[in-house]
């Protein structure tokens, strides 16, 4: 089996070198995996779109090899035998050449440790601007509870370092509609329900049997805040199970109910 014809020149002036496993940029210039990260820094088409391009990658080639089903970003294909196969059994003894095995073993660990390289790369890359993505997070998180305490509502019996605040959507039978409340973070979850429902004047039948129940929701995954009502919001705040200033949805479920967009 031929070496397969992959790699090109890396559009650096400093270098040049061929790679086997080169890294294209969305300007269209493609570079060895040290000039790519040094490229990234300075390419303005690419500096805003680097993490949604490298994520969207997928595998496309499937292995030939008999019992394996591994697929490969590159194309490694032989052009005796017409088959494709990964990066591991890309050296297999062809019928068509036999005495080329050795050379593709030899190649084939060039190939793998460029691979290698170029993956540690681009999840460097990933992990730093996950990292940035969630320091952003933080900062809009800390302008959200700002605005809330401007204009929540809730018990003025409530010391001022024991408030927590949410913006609370109402139920669907209701008026579409939210509310900024705050409670305390040394109730219940159950008393936190209950202290909503007042301040938005809605039925709370929590008490009884055999009626559906006033539950809360995190707004953007829908999971329940929790299902144990005796637990403590301070506790839920400590395992970061919910968040001061987090978005709510407070709606009529079922006791079992976990996420209100399965209802």
């Amino acid at each position: 089996m031929e070496f397969p014809s992959v790699g090109k020149q890396c559009d650096s002036s400093d270098c040049k070198q061929l790679d086997f496993l080169p890294l294209t940029c969305k300007c269209g210039h493609r570079f060895c995996p040290e000039h790519f990260k040094i490229h990234l820094e300075t390419c303005e088409t690419n500096v805003s779109n680097v993490v949604d391009e490298l994520t969207r990658i997928k595998d496309v080639y499937q292995c030939s090899q008999i019992g394996c089903n591994k697929t490969s970003l590159v194309k490694f294909f032989c052009e005796k035998c017409n088959k494709n196969f990964c990066i591991e059994h890309r050296h297999i003894e062809c019928s068509y050449d036999l005495g080329k095995a050795e050379e593709f073993r030899n190649k084939n660990e060039e190939v793998k440790k460029q691979f290698e390289n170029a993956k540690i790369l681009v999840n460097k890359q990933i992990d730093e601007n996950i990292a940035k993505a969630k320091l952003k997070g933080k900062n809009t998180q800390k302008i959200q509870l700002m605005r809330l305490k401007g204009k929540a509502v809730g018990l003025n019996s409530i010391p001022s370092v024991d408030r927590v605040y949410f913006n609370v959507t109402h139920p669907k039978i209701t008026p579409e509609k939210t509310t900024a409340i705050f409670v305390s973070k040394t109730w219940t979850l159950g008393r936190v329900i209950d202290a909503i429902a007042d301040e938005i004047k809605i039925t709370n039948k929590n008490n009884q049997a055999n009626v559906l129940k006033l539950r809360l929701f995190k707004k953007e995954t829908g999971e329940t805040v929790s299902s144990i009502m005796s637990k403590k919001l301070e506790d839920l705040l400590k395992a970061d199970e919910i968040v001061d200033g987090e978005e709510l949805l407070i709606e009529y479920v079922s006791e079992d109910c976990k996420n209100i967009n399965n209802v």
